[in-house]
């Protein structure tokens, strides 16, 4: 909210000028991550072909993206409103008397509940971008195992260090678990030296 808020000033005081000068960067940017995407890595790109050998194509990310689309359209059309936690509570929301009473499914579904449209937009692109790069680098089962694992493990470390009476959900522990894929993927390609590491642009 913070960034939007600093970015509607932002355009408020700039001139037409460098609005203008903004939304042509901001194309070019469009189009250059459009190209990129639709158009595989030449022949003799190294980090292109070990992610073709690999894992061609990502699917475990657009999936998870969609379950959490899933369940914010299925929370939008469904009674209650987003601000109430008694509705997060009947998505399946992380909340300790009813998880600890043999709702232990929680862990996983409350990672698929969130707060609001902004809550689910942050999620996405925090996420996103990295996980159609990583996914295809460690493989499906590992990718969706560590998204899983941490997202079930921050709901449990929730339970603990929280009231008995909050309600806690989002994927934020899920995404956080994959950045420490990320890192511990970079620190392995410093230690162990692998003919062909992440290259810099793409981190």
């Amino acid at each position: 909210f913070a960034l939007i808020v600093l970015s509607g000033a932002a355009l408020y005081f700039m001139t037409p000028e460098e609005r203008k000068r903004l939304a042509h960067k901001i194309l070019s940017a469009g189009r250059a991550g459009a190209y990129a995407v639709t158009h595989p890595a030449k022949a003799d790109d190294p980090f292109g072909q070990l992610l073709r050998e690999r894992t061609r194509l990502a699917i475990v990310t657009p999936l998870l993206v969609a379950a959490n689309v899933a369940m914010f359209v299925m929370m939008l059309s469904g009674p209650g409103s987003f601000g109430d936690p008694q509705t997060a509570i009947e998505w399946g929301a992380n909340f300790a008397p009813r998880t600890t009473n043999n709702e232990w499914q929680r862990l996983i579904v409350s990672t698929f509940v969130h707060a609001g449209l902004l809550h689910l937009l942050a999620t996405i692109v925090g996420f996103l971008p990295l996980g159609l790069i990583l996914e295809r680098i460690v493989g499906r089962v590992t990718f969706a195992s560590i998204y899983l694992a941490a997202g079930a493990l921050g709901s449990l470390v929730s339970l603990w260090t929280t009231e008995p009476t909050s309600v806690t959900y989002g994927a934020s522990a899920a995404v956080f678990g994959i950045y420490g894929l990320l890192l511990s993927t970079l620190i392995w390609t410093v230690v162990e030296r692998p003919p062909v590491s992440v290259p810099l642009r793409a981190i």
